[in-house]
């Protein structure tokens, strides 16, 4: 790898629909649909040969599977999808004329006495690009009976030289059928499917409670993972036997998790994630050695390290963790010399980014990059390392030009205990931060964080005149065990006491107006939606629940209805049966006294439909204002075309009305 003076290039694409990718001046106010609209290119892979990309292309409600010769611009289309019946999950070139994608859709199971189970089915397809359509490699008819697994495309091991074969895990019995002492018991098989035939044969038969596999380089099976309840344990396989021998166990949720992320070149290598300071860390650990040495690889002083291993094509070694983008610099998580000096071009080629490498070509001469930031929505650029060269393929979001975005201003603030919280503040451009309308935006999860990419909703307030402020409350991943330990079993306490303290900071701040403050969430951010406008109910304006919790009992009961096992969620959420529903908001809809926004999906399978309607029915007994929007069809997320316009309407319209128009507006 030579040190190159980059040279950015537009690439013309001839697609219609990927034509329109050039940045043009933006309008004081953008669009709705500017936001609502899906990312124009969803995925893109690059193909083995580096001459082919392989896309998930949107265009209203359709999203189309094509191919794209870069050297001529010839397109070849192998399937669409208008979301009724399937949505694709992922791509994966197996050969230069071949793809294997993931497909999933919503249904529903019904055994165990009749009770329904809400799913997410997935498929496994096969496309080869000289025809014949998309082809199901796992035939509805081959399983036992008419039953078929639930989840098919989880491919562990894709055989890079195995030109025809891939491994799946894969649930091959009917849990239905199962006794009530073994049910759930059994974990996934390990299946080698010939994805020519459609022919399989174990290569690993499934385990008590093992529900995950870890392959070497080599493809043998090699560490499994077990677990019941929070109780896990990583076990090595001794040498072609059939014996387990464990290596670590531990609590889910804990400090001392011990994640495997896969094998070196060496087969007693394995790097894995584990504590180191109170961060996660990635290491590698000697397995030819009883004591198990841990060798530290990468860590930060401030956050967990999380991502997945970059393995170079051409040698096979592992050179990289494709990381967050709570680093500053993505060279830092590479640590070959040549891949971390491709990387450092790309990243002063594109500074101030974070840039993601997508695939490479087998030689690694061409690559595929995904750049981003918080102002900009995203980028694909494709790299040519011998001619030292990077070009712009295409804009994901040509609606949201980085002109219009505003950045995302890191903040810290001191809970009333003293722990700090990590918080991103998004001001409206041109206006003096004083006495703003501002939203209390509430991520997901919670386990999970914001951080410092780009967020369409965020942008969306910020450009229609709002303050926006992001925390990372107790609870939340990223900034060490302690911190999300702190949230275990502390919904609606602790936890909403973090964002109380928050909304707090912002008005002494003094950018935040203490009359007009709207708090605004999906999925767990809805349920501390509605706890913040009965738990505090006269700090908040408004309130937005996005998929919401709104009865925590439900949701205990709904983990046991699906999965015979509530032992995670008691450790999330809680297992006191008076203090769920003290926590609980559909039980205080009286107290409140701010308008409020419910939206969510009638066939979402992370949240149930019912709990927004639990929150209707009391708030309508109540006789308080709210409004409770439906999105047809809908999942957990915004993810058809026509729901995320309704949202993005509805939510305008309701802000506007609430919270007044925005700074400038």
């Amino acid at each position: 790898m030579k040190k190159w003076v980059h040279r950015i290039q537009m690439l013309a694409l001839c697609a219609t629909s990927l034509a329109a990718v050039s940045v043009r001046a933006a309008e004081p106010l953008l669009p709705v649909e500017a936001f609502a609209a899906l990312p124009l290119i969803e995925v893109a892979r690059l193909s083995p040969g580096g001459q082919k990309l392989a896309m998930m292309v949107n265009n209203g409600g359709t999203t189309t599977l094509l191919t794209q010769d870069l050297a001529t611009g010839a397109r070849v289309g192998l399937g669409s999808t208008d979301h009724k019946e399937y949505s694709f999950n992922w791509i994966k070139w197996k050969a230069d004329n071949r793809l294997l994608i993931g497909t999933r859709f919503p249904s529903r199971r019904s055994c165990r006495g009749g009770v329904g189970h809400a799913t997410v089915e997935t498929r496994l397809l096969i496309a080869k690009l000289d025809g014949g359509g998309l082809v199901n490699l796992l035939k509805p008819n081959s399983f036992r009976g008419d039953w078929q697994p639930v989840r098919q495309d989880n491919v562990v091991d894709f055989l890079e030289d195995q030109p025809n074969e891939v491994l799946l895990s894969l649930y091959e019995r009917d849990y239905c059928d199962w006794s009530s002492d073994t049910e759930f018991d059994l974990g996934p098989s390990l299946v080698r499917l010939d994805i020519e035939s459609g022919k399989r044969s174990y290569a690993q038969e499934p385990l008590d409670r093992t529900y995950d596999w870890d392959l070497d380089r080599k493809h043998q099976v090699r560490i499994s993972t077990w677990r019941k309840g929070t109780k896990y344990e990583v076990r090595l396989r001794e040498g072609d036997s059939r014996q387990w021998r464990t290596l670590w166990a531990f609590r889910g949720l804990s400090k001392d998790e011990v994640t495997p992320l896969g094998f070196g070149k060496n087969p007693n290598q394995l790097y894995v994630l584990a504590n180191h300071e109170g961060r996660k860390a990635l290491f590698t650990v000697d397995l030819a050695d009883p004591a198990l040495p841990r060798t530290l690889v990468l860590a930060s002083p401030e956050f967990d390290i999380s991502g997945h291993l970059v393995v170079s094509r051409k040698t096979g070694e592992v050179v990289g963790l494709q990381g967050t983008s709570n680093t500053d610099s993505a060279a830092l998580n590479y640590w070959d010399k040549e891949r971390s000096g491709l990387v450092s071009n790309v990243d002063e080629a594109l500074p101030n980014r974070f840039n993601r490498f997508v695939s490479f070509s087998d030689d690694e001469t061409r690559y595929l990059v995904f750049s981003f930031s918080d102002t900009v929505a995203g980028e694909y650029y494709l790299g040519d390392d011998k001619a030292g060269t990077l070009k712009l393929f295409a804009q994901v979001r040509p609606g949201l030009p980085e002109s219009a975005m505003v950045p995302k201003v890191r903040k810290t603030i001191a809970a009333r205990d003293g722990l700090k919280l990590s918080a991103f503040l998004s001001l409206p451009k041109n206006v003096e931060a004083k006495s703003l309308p501002t939203v209390l935006l509430v991520h997901g999860g919670p386990q999970s964080h914001d951080d410092a990419g780009f967020d369409g909703w965020a942008q969306f307030m910020a450009n229609r005149g709002y303050a926006v402020l992001q925390v990372n409350f107790r609870g939340s991943t990223g900034r060490g065990a302690t911190h999300m330990e702190a949230g275990l079993g502390r919904w609606g306490l602790e936890m909403q006491d973090d964002l109380t303290d928050a909304t707090q900071w912002a008005i002494q701040q003094g950018f935040a107006d203490p009359k007009r403050i709207c708090i605004v969430g999906a999925s767990y951010g809805g349920y501390a939606a509605l706890m913040g406008l009965t738990k505090t109910p006269d700090l908040f304006r408004c309130g937005v629940s996005f998929a919401g919790v709104s009865d925590l009992r439900e949701l205990i009961r709904d983990e046991l209805r699906n999965w015979g096992d509530t032992e995670y969620a008691d450790l999330q959420i809680g297992k006191d049966a008076e203090r769920l529903k003290a926590t609980s908001p559909r039980f205080f809809a009286a107290q409140i006294k701010a308008p409020l926004l419910l939206i969510h999906g009638d066939k979402d399978r992370i949240v149930d439909y019912e709990q927004s309607q639990f929150m209707d029915a009391a708030l309508t007994a109540a006789g308080k204002p709210h409004w409770f929007v439906t999105l047809k069809n809908g999942g957990h997320n915004l993810g058809l075309h026509a729901n995320s316009l309704l949202f993005y309407t509805e939510l305008e319209k309701f802000l506007l009305e609430h919270l007044g128009r925005g700074a400038g507006r």
